[in-house]
């Protein structure tokens, strides 16, 4: 396993560039940024250390001293237009993530309710993933979840995502009248119908016969 202990212990020298050149917005080291510039093999060898364990807190001064970096920058959460912009998304929400990480409560308020953008349009956009249609109440937890678990192993983002998309296989389909059914340009209430006034029964048809 590698881990900050390694490196001081077997690479000092390293370890003394890092500490010195390499800080976080709270002044503290940063492993994210030695750590993404790994190949994916030694990235799963990196080794946390455990936050999860911490008391939890809320700490509002730390919270905005990592967002005051950033306060004009979050609308990356919303909307980008490049690949610069993915970038800063991704460097503001692991600066977050580890702030969470530590126990500080706001912080992890604060990242979901940013996240939560996001995972909405993903769930817009992907078919799949229209599943968590029927399950909103549990996104939030989810999204919590991936940012206390969230290691350095690929991208924060990849991580949510393939998330969403491994729990939604246990999810029931939840479909929209509105939605439109895959491979075509049909809507589902196209091609379904009230067979009668009473509304005892609800029959499938082809809409070009009405």
């Amino acid at each position: 396993m590698l881990s900050s202990s390694w490196i001081a212990k077997h690479v000092p020298a390293a370890c003394r560039f890092i500490s010195n050149n390499i800080r976080t917005e709270l002044n503290l080291i940063d492993w994210d940024r030695v750590t993404i510039t790994l190949s994916r093999k030694y990235q799963k060898r990196w080794r946390l250390h455990g936050y999860r364990s911490r008391k939890t807190y809320e700490d509002e001064a730390e919270l905005d001293k990592v967002l005051s970096v950033y306060r004009d920058k979050l609308y990356v959460f919303i909307a980008m237009s490049n690949k610069k912009e993915e970038g800063l998304r991704h460097q503001i929400a692991i600066a977050l993530v580890r702030v969470s990480q530590k126990g500080n409560v706001l912080a992890t308020q604060r990242l979901v309710g940013l996240l939560r953008y996001i995972v909405d349009e993903w769930i817009d956009q992907h078919f799949f993933l229209r599943r968590w249609r029927g399950a909103e109440s549990e996104i939030d937890g989810v999204i919590e979840g991936c940012i206390l678990r969230y290691r350095y192993t690929g991208t924060f983002f990849g991580y949510l995502f393939k998330t969403f998309e491994y729990k939604a296989c246990r999810l029931n389909a939840f479909l929209s009248l509105d939605d439109y059914l895959p491979r075509t340009d049909r809507r589902i209430v196209d091609i379904v119908g009230q067979g009668s006034a009473s509304g005892e029964e609800i029959r499938m048809y082809n809409s070009r016969q009405v």
